[in-house]
């Protein structure tokens, strides 16, 4: 009982930190203006090829997406990423690993 009482302690830790290293990308907004358009609402689209994710789709695994296209910089595209779900009011992403 006391181990499942830690793991769940430990995991709300993490969630806590990710929260708040998403925030930090949030704020970072120089980092994805050159490759990446946010719509108000949080629709992400890319500037040169058109690659378009909806507001409503953002809550989908597109991180280990995204890192398997070659043309994606995961330095601007995760910044931007945290911008258009914060912008969406997306407050739960899935993440597979």
């Amino acid at each position: 009982m006391e181990k499942t009482k830690r793991n769940i302690h430990e995991s709300l830790l993490r969630i806590e930190t990710m929260n708040d290293f998403l925030e930090r990308l949030r704020n970072s907004r120089p980092k994805w203006e050159p490759e990446w358009r946010i719509s108000d609402r949080g629709d992400l689209e890319h500037k040169k090829n058109g690659y378009y994710i909806e507001k409503e789709r953002l809550a989908e695994n597109w991180l280990e997406h995204m890192a398997e296209k070659k043309w994606v910089d995961m330095n601007t595209f995760v910044p931007a990423y945290a911008e258009a779900c914060h912008r969406a009011g997306v407050k739960t992403v899935k993440i597979q690993y």
